[in-house]
């Protein structure tokens, strides 16, 4: 019975800290070398944050830069059956530590060489302390990419990490619908 109630307190606590967590603060510049600091200059609009820091994340990332781009960014026109646009905002952040930061401007040229374009305005190359941001959104294996969803007021509401999934998409529609003014 003890055994029970502490799983059950365990799921409970850990749910709770998940669905009401403010997303921690990360400064940083977009590729079009925009400032930008998370969560202030995001809320008001329902947020998608992605998060790699390792160059294996980044590869995982890669997978998802499409089907992020078609369902919230450019989503394909019918003329048939009219798509209402998301007003949502995405970010890529590349959070970068240790000998990383000293790398910074080599990684951004390789993202403006090897990026579309039109990512350019949701790619964020973050100068924040990685250990607090770590320690907040509790990281597992850094060879993830991790994913938010944030609410207006800057609250965490859905997140999912690793390689991209039809599932994980559908749900990370599924919670922007919920919370967002569509």
């Amino acid at each position: 019975m003890k055994f029970i109630l502490l799983c059950f307190l365990t799921f409970i606590t850990l749910y709770s800290y998940s669905q009401n967590q403010i997303f921690p603060n990360i400064e940083g510049n977009t590729l079009e070398d925009k400032p930008i600091e998370f969560p202030a200059d995001a809320k008001g609009k329902v947020t998608l944050i992605a998060i790699a820091y390792s160059k294996k994340s980044d590869d995982y990332l890669k997978d998802w830069l499409v089907p992020v781009y078609r369902n919230f960014i450019n989503p394909p026109q019918s003329s048939f059956i009219p798509i209402m646009p998301y007003d949502v905002n995405i970010f890529f952040i590349a959070l970068l530590k240790g000998i990383a930061k000293t790398a910074k401007g080599k990684i951004e040229s390789n993202l403006n060489k090897n990026l579309d374009p039109e990512y350019y305005s949701h790619t964020v190359i973050s100068k924040s302390e990685f250990k607090p941001i770590r320690d907040a959104l509790r990281f597992g294996k850094k060879d993830l990419p991790y994913f938010f969803v944030v609410d207006p007021q800057g609250a965490i509401v859905y997140q999912t990490e690793g390689a991209y999934s039809n599932s994980k998409m559908q749900e990370i529609v599924d919670q922007v619908d919920k919370h967002s003014k569509r």
